[in-house]
Formats: structure tokens, sequence, C-alpha cells
């Protein structure tokens, strides 16, 4: 992000990550503490990471596997490093509530941590002078990803989702400019947050906030999903303005390449057990078949044969998963493509109520309950097109976040 957008609003950068005591604090960019043996902690710390392993490390990938590196990495960082492990705690504490009640003192923590944060990003921007190490944008941006999915754990919480979305492309968009090691753990947390953000990105109506999306980055074997990603951005600006549309392009194309690329790639990564490979290629089809139905609604397409055929295989995809609760929390975009050009259908809409019923109970995360509100809004408005009341929801700073 330009240095001109952290400069701009800085009631909006401390509006949210700076309150009470820490109002006014001035943090300087901290180095990660040297490594040591793995520390003890008090049973409730202990607890709140133990539960991040459990239950919300794996809801934040793919795939989980051995190489998930929210466990692989970042939980063995927060064991070193006080601001990841504040981190940890606060999302677990905020996630947990249903199934008991931790300290709320983890709950402060995490301004704690965003202060810390966006008060570094501020300093790489005024002095970029300053040397950035390895350890330091690790830490950074592990912190900002475990904590953007804090507020999705209440009802309401888009809008400051939407924050820590902004935030965390502020410090990558900073630290993308300074000349320090790039490790595999920043290349797969930039990636992390590509995807977020390229998906948020698509139900966001104005231009100024989709341009500056952050773009997915190679790391080692990891191409994934990345071709993907850029086409569907695309798509995304021009419908909004920001690119020029080309009429020869060839979309499908495109998406159909994107998917045999995706297939191939993680069919020869080994993360996918064999059992789970069918589940996965439906998982890669909705992505696809939604891909080309969202295209099609936003660039102004006819909506012909192949749009019906591609919602009838998107719905026969959602409701045809072998182990539908493994995979859920990786379906919430196509599911709410899916919702979105099923208007005027009954009995699709009941399934579609069902589905984020199973996406809120699996995840935990209730901000897909307003997600479906939107959806039963637009059913009921007499439009077609889903972007009409978007634009209305985002004007009164409503954000739709269905990711």
């Amino acid at each position: 992000m330009p240095k001109a957008d952290l400069e701009t609003r800085p009631e909006e950068l401390n509006g949210v990550a700076i309150r009470g005591h820490l109002r006014g604090v001035q943090f300087p960019i901290p180095e990660a503490p040297a490594s040591t043996s793995t520390r003890s902690f008090d049973s409730n710390t202990q607890q709140l990471l133990d539960y991040y392993d459990k239950n919300i490390a794996g809801l934040m990938v793919w795939i989980d596997s051995e190489k998930n590196y929210y466990r692989k990495k970042v939980l063995p960082l927060a064991q070193t490093n006080e601001a990841v492990r504040l981190a940890i705690c606060a999302v677990s504490a905020q996630h947990a509530a249903r199934d008991f009640t931790p300290s709320t003192v983890y709950e402060k923590d995490r301004d704690h941590v965003l202060s810390m944060i966006m008060r570094g990003v501020d300093d790489m921007t005024a002095h970029p002078q300053l040397t950035v190490t390895a350890d330091t944008a690790e830490w950074m941006l592990s912190s900002m990803m475990v904590l953007s999915s804090y507020e999705l754990a209440h009802t309401g919480g888009a809008d400051a989702a939407d924050f820590h979305r902004k935030a965390a492309r502020a410090l990558v968009n900073t630290l993308s400019t300074l000349d320090f090691p790039k490790s595999s753990l920043f290349g797969f947390l930039q990636n992390q947050l590509s995807m977020y953000d390229i998906f948020a990105c698509t139900t966001i109506l104005d231009a100024s906030d989709v341009q500056d999306a952050i773009r997915p980055v190679e790391y080692g074997d990891d191409k994934s999903f990345s071709a993907y990603l850029l086409i569907l951005h695309d798509a995304t600006l021009i419908s909004r303005g920001d690119s020029a549309q080309d009429s020869t392009r060839d979309w499908r194309s495109e998406f159909v390449q994107a998917r045999g690329e995706t297939l191939m790639e993680v069919g020869s990564s080994g993360v996918c057990s064999s059992a789970d490979r069918g589940d996965f290629i439906r998982l890669v089809d909705a992505y696809h078949n939604a891909a080309l139905l969202y295209t099609a609604r936003c660039l102004g397409h006819q909506y012909g044969p192949e749009e019906t055929v591609g919602l009838f295989d998107l719905f026969r995809l959602l409701t045809g998963m072998e182990n539908l609760h493994e995979w859920i929390h990786n379906l919430a975009w196509p599911i709410f493509i899916a919702g979105t050009e099923c208007y005027g259908d009954g009995d699709r809409q009941l399934i579609l109520r069902d589905l984020y019923q199973s996406l809120s109970d699996v995840t935990g995360f209730k901000h897909h309950g307003d997600v479906l509100t939107f959806l039963e809004t637009f059913w009921s408005s007499g439009e077609s097109d889903w972007r009409i009341l978007a634009k209305q929801w985002e004007g009164l700073g409503r954000r739709i976040l269905a990711v």
C-alpha cells in the first residue's frame, strides 16, 4: 500500500489497533527473540495454543497435512515470539468461547499485537533505510495472518475483518519494497493473504479497494492455484472498471488450463491422500464452475446454456462431497456464488441454507451467517444481479466476506 494510504487515515489504523492504555504508546520494530528450547507456559496459555493446533490451524489451509505451515512453523514461532503467541491465544480465546471460557486477557492483548505491527509498518514506511530482517517480517506477517480470522468468530465481524485484511495488505506491500531474504514461511503467508484478499475483492464493488490486492508469489515447489487467482482477479478488476475489457479473451479456456495446473501440482506434491483425492477434485471443480459463473455475471456475458449447466454442476459438486465435514471450510466462496445464481429457486435456496449451517457449525466462524443474511435479502429483492444489493450494503458500510 502506498505511503499516502498509511498517512491519510491514521485514525483508521489506530481505531482498532490502539485503545485505552495503549493509545499513544510508541513501539519500535522489535526483533524476534533468539530461538530457545521450548518454553513452558501457564496452563491457560498452553490450552489456547493446543486449541489452535487442534481446531484452527487445519481450517487455514486447503489440505491439512504435515506441510501445514501454521502447525509446522507458526506454532513453533509462538514458543519464542510474544506477539505471535498473543495473536494465537487471542484467536483461540475468541473461537473457543462456545466450548470453554478462557481468560479475557488475551482478547485485550490482541490490541497490543496490532498496535506493534501497525507502528512497525508506519516506521518502515517513514524510514525506508531501516534494516528489516527475515525474522521481523515473519513474526509480523504471522501475527497478522493469525489475527485475520479473529473477527470472524462473532456475528457482524466482517467490517473489522476488512480492517485486518487492509492492514495485512499494507504490511506486505511495505515489506515488498524492502530488501531482505524472503523465507519459505514468508512466501507461504503471502500466498495465504493473496488468496484471502483476492476472494474478498470479489464482493467489493469499490474499484480503489480491489486494485491493490496482493498477488500470489512462487516459493519452493508451491505454484498451485496461483494461475486461477490471477485470472479471477483480472475479471474482478475489469468488472470494476479498473482495467479495459478484451472482448476476444477466452475466459473459459484460461480457467480450464488453470484447473489442470492446480490438479497436476497438488497431485505431484503428495499432500493429498488417495482417500481424499475424489473430494479434492470436486473442490477444484467447484471453484472452476463458480469462477465461470462469477465471470459471466460480472462481465455482463449473456447467460446461456453453458451457465445453466455450470450452475447444475456446481450444486452437484457441493452436495456430492463424500466427506463434506472435512472440506466445507474450503467451500465458502463457491457456496456464495451458487447462492447468487439461485434467485427464484426455492429448492436450491434450501440447500444453500443447509450448507451455510454446516459452514458455521464446522468452522465456528459466525460471519457465514451474515453472508446467508445477505443472500436471503437478495433472494427476496426481486433482482437477478446480486451486485445491486452488494453495492447498497457497501454504501452503508456493511461488508460481505464470502471466505
